[in-house]
């Protein structure tokens, strides 16, 4: 019955939907830039992005996933920490988070430092993965600074705005979207 109420609410919400589909976060509005549904597991993947970004620019990207047949937050956790650690510099550190009055949330917080493989950025990452007991799989949600190691301006600024995003990433709702609406940038 999850899985039928689930799949209406994704068609419903498809079929509303017309031209850009938009979050906010931070005050400022991210555009959905790329979509993808695996055919393996039937993950969906939905990455926003701020207006004059791409895929290949981007300075921050807000990202939500939906794991339809995974049951339990250390499961998707498991797996993503196990593919950071093979990319990460300088590394992976996972805490776990409760937030205050969603009490019947299941929910864990990591952050990460992913270092590119030709050393151009660091991507620094927030991931809230939650699992709420009205909806079937589990949800993650992330947002990603990208910054010039080099710069240690940038940096800095960057290591100064961790908290407030680290923040914001706590209260993040974002529904999934199965399709593109329009041509994506």
């Amino acid at each position: 019955m999850g899985k039928i109420l689930t799949t209406a609410f994704f068609c419903l919400l498809i079929s509303c939907c017309r031209g850009a589909i938009n979050t906010p976060f931070n005050g400022e509005t991210y555009a959905l830039a790329w979509v993808n549904v695996s055919d393996k597991d039937g993950t969906i993947t939905n990455e926003f992005l701020r207006k004059g970004e791409t895929l290949k620019n981007w300075k921050i990207m807000v990202s939500a996933r939906y794991f339809p047949h995974s049951k339990t937050t250390n499961e998707i956790a498991s797996s993503w920490i196990v593919m950071l650690r093979k990319s990460t510099s300088p590394g992976v550190s996972i805490t776990t988070v409760k937030l205050e009055g969603k009490t019947d949330l299941e929910e864990l917080m990591f952050s990460a430092s992913i270092r590119a493989p030709d050393d151009s950025y660091l991507e620094l990452c927030y991931c809230r993965i939650v699992k709420e007991p009205w909806a079937e799989g589990v949800k993650m949600y992330q947002v990603s600074r990208r910054v010039d190691p080099n710069n240690k301006k940038q940096l800095m600024a960057a290591f100064m705005a961790d908290a407030t995003i680290s923040e914001q990433v706590k209260t993040m709702f974002i529904e999934a979207v199965t399709k593109r609406q329009e041509a994506i940038r």
